[in-house]
């Protein structure tokens, strides 16, 4: 066995790029044994090897060589075992926001998938809903549709309260009922979904309570409402127009 080796005997034993080898060496976390000050050529002892497989491995568990240079210097196994701990504790803070962005992704494909999955060819579907729940403003007498409401949740949105809550990116409106019976649109509140029931009380949060519900495709506010499939099914089910 050799007693010294080469920075590029080193790199071809562990696979390590002899750029990384020097970078060990200019941020003092592994210096050469030996450097010949004519040639400033490196060569490191057969223990170096083993501790530059160390470096490797610490790597893929993700620990920065700040945070590994610490620990192999002190030579201190509670500290090393410390900074794995925060690791771990990082890692699955990691896999909970990955698990909640595959959560949203499934949420949309299912959003986007109602129509083949309902079998309604036309524009009116029924989709099965459990409860859920939105963030809502007021829609007042006489204003503009359009960016006055809208505004009004997204400046009540990022209010300090509500940072712990996790929003969907789902917006609509809020429908007057009576008047939908009428043929007329008439919004109420401008929403946006919550993922989750939220923890405490609300003002501006309501409940969507569970059930089977009637679906409209359509743009109601950006187009005449003469939804003929439509009026007909309201009709059917809650009587015409007036009844009420």
């Amino acid at each position: 066995m050799k007693d010294l080796y080469a920075i590029g005997e080193v790199s071809a034993m562990l696979g390590i790029s002899t750029q990384a080898i020097r970078y060990y060496d200019k941020i003092g976390l592994a210096m050469p044994a030996v450097v010949d000050k004519q040639t400033g050529y490196r060569r490191y002892s057969y223990d170096q090897i083993h501790f530059f497989d160390r470096i490797r491995y610490l790597q893929e568990l993700g620990m920065s060589l700040t945070d590994i240079r610490h620990a192999l210097e002190n030579n201190s196994v509670h500290d090393l075992v410390d900074m794995l701990k925060q690791r771990e504790e990082q890692m699955q803070n990691e896999i909970e926001r990955l698990k909640d962005i595959k959560e949203n992704i499934n949420w949309y494909i299912d959003y986007y998938s109602h129509l083949e999955k309902s079998g309604f060819p036309k524009i009116l579907f029924k989709a099965r809903e459990k409860k859920r729940y939105i963030l809502a403003a007021p829609i007042y007498e006489g204003e503009s549709l359009y960016g006055t409401a809208g505004a009004r949740l997204t400046k009540e949105k990022a209010k300090k309260k509500y940072s712990g809550l996790k929003f969907l990116r789902q917006n609509g409106y809020v429908l007057d009922f009576e008047n939908l019976l009428k043929g007329e649109i008439k919004p109420t509140y401008y929403f946006v979904f919550l993922k989750e029931k939220p923890e405490g009380v609300y003002d501006c949060v309501q409940e969507v309570p569970e059930g089977e519900y009637l679906c409209v495709r359509t743009k109601l506010l950006a187009e005449s409402f003469q939804n003929d499939d439509l009026m007909n099914v309201l009709a059917e089910c809650y009587g015409q127009p007036g009844e009420l």
